[in-house]
C-alpha cells in the first residue's frame, strides 16, 4: 500500500523527473518503504530484487494502459466508454499484484515494522474518512481531470456538483469496503506466520479487490463515468492541447519504463 502509489506515479504521470529516474524505480520504491519502515540491509536487498522482478512482470499490463492513451479516443464518447472500464480493470490488476507482493513477504519485516505498516494503513484510511466527512468528494473527480486537462470552467465543475449525492453514495460504499479491509488486514499483519494466517490474508486480499472491482460496475459509478466521459469529449481547444501534451509525456515516460530491464 505504501509503494504501489509511487511506482504508478512514476509510470503514469508527466513528472519531468520520472523519465530520469525510471531506470531506478526498484531502488526508489524500496527507498520509499525504507523511509517508513527503517529496513536493514538484508531487507532492502531482498525487497529490491522482488520489486525489480514484479516491475518486469507487470509490463504487459502497463503497456495496455499506455497503448490506450490515444488522443483520438477522446473525441469519441462511445469508444471512450468502452476504454475506461478496461483501464480500471488493468489498473486494479497492477495494484493487486503489488499488494500480493507485500503480503506474501510480510514476514520479511519485524514486529515493530509491522506495527508501523499498520499505522500507515490507518493514516491512509483516516485521510479518506476526513475527505468524506468534509462532503467535498464531488470535487475530487474534476480536480483529477484538471491534472491532465488544465483548469476546468465553472460550468464544467458545476455538472459534478449537480451529481454530488450520487458521488457521495458511491464513495460511501467505497469507504465501507476500505474500512472492512483495513480493520481485518491490520489484525492479520501482526499475527505470527501460520498457514491459517497466510490463507486468511490471501482470501481477504482477493475478496477486497473483487469487491473493489464490482464497485466500478455499480449504477452510481456508471452515471459518474458517463459524466467524466462527457467532460473529456467536450473539453475546449486549450484543454485538449493541454491534455495532448500530458498524454505525450506519459507515453514517453512509459516507453522508457517498458524498454528498461530491471535486474
Amino acid at each position: 500500500m505504501i509503494f504501489y502509489k509511487l511506482i504508478l506515479c512514476l509510470i503514469l504521470t508527466s513528472c519531468s523527473l520520472a523519465g530520469l529516474f525510471i531506470g531506478k524505480a526498484d531502488y526508489f520504491i524500496t527507498d520509499a518503504i525504507d523511509d517508513k519502515l527503517d529496513l536493514n540491509n538484508q531487507q532492502e536487498k531482498i525487497l529490491e530484487e522482488k520489486i525489480a522482478t514484479l516491475l518486469n512482470h507487470i509490463k504487459p499490463d502497463v503497456k495496455k494502459i499506455l497503448d490506450s492513451a490515444q488522443m483520438e479516443l477522446l473525441e469519441d464518447e462511445d469508444k471512450l466508454s468502452k476504454l475506461l472500464p478496461s483501464l480500471t480493470k488493468t489498473y486494479l490488476l497492477v495494484v493487486d499484484q503489488f499488494a500480493t507482493l507485500i503480503l506474501e513477504n510480510l514476514d520479511l519485516f519485524t514486529k515493530e515494522q509491522k506495527l508501523v505498516l499498520n499505522k500507515e494503513l490507518n493514516k491512509s484510511l483516516k485521510k479518506f474518512e476526513e475527505k468524506f466527512d468534509e462532503n467535498k468528494f464531488y470535487k475530487t473527480i474534476p480536480e483529477r481531470i484538471e491534472k491532465f486537462s488544465g483548469k476546468l470552467s465553472k460550468k464544467q465543475k458545476k455538472k459534478f456538483k449537480a451529481k454530488k449525492n450520487i458521488i457521495k453514495n458511491w464513495q460511501a460504499k467505497k469507504l465501507e469496503v476500505n474500512k472492512l479491509f483495513f480493520s481485518k488486514v491490520t489484525e492479520l499483519i501482526i499475527k505470527n506466520k501460520s498457514p491459517e494466517r497466510d490463507n486468511d490474508l490471501l482470501e481477504l486480499k482477493n475478496n477486497y479487490f473483487l469487491t473493489y472491482k464490482n464497485l466500478y460496475e455499480e449504477p452510481e459509478y456508471i452515471e459518474i463515468r458517463k459524466l467524466i466521459l462527457q467532460t473529456l469529449v467536450n473539453l475546449d481547444h486549450k484543454q485538449k492541447q493541454h491534455l495532448q501534451k500530458e498524454v505525450k509525456s506519459i507515453k514517453e515516460i512509459g516507453q522508457k519504463y517498458l524498454n528498461y530491464d530491471y535486474k
